[in-house]
């Protein structure tokens, strides 16, 4: 999906550099409400996660320079 200004992208493992650094800068600013992945391992695990008709999530991506600026996730997905 595209906007003007942003851009949603599924997560995918080349995102993991990316994903992590913006945890690690943004850290202070969510706990102690969120814990995202911060490792490798637990990205790994996470992407596992978003494979079921449960749990999805998007990259938001700045499309002037390709930044991460956010992540959007749906978890508990129940379908009737």
């Amino acid at each position: 999906m595209t906007r003007r200004r942003t851009l949603l992208t599924t997560p995918s493992p080349r995102d993991q550099v990316d994903f992590l650094e913006a945890v690690r800068r943004s850290r202070a600013l969510h706990r102690p409400w969120a814990y995202p992945p911060s490792t490798p391992e637990r990205y790994a695990t996470w992407l596992a996660r978003l494979d079921t008709e449960r749990n999805a999530s998007w990259l938001v991506r700045r499309r002037d320079d390709d930044a991460l600026v956010g992540v959007i996730n749906l978890n508990e997905i129940v379908g009737g």
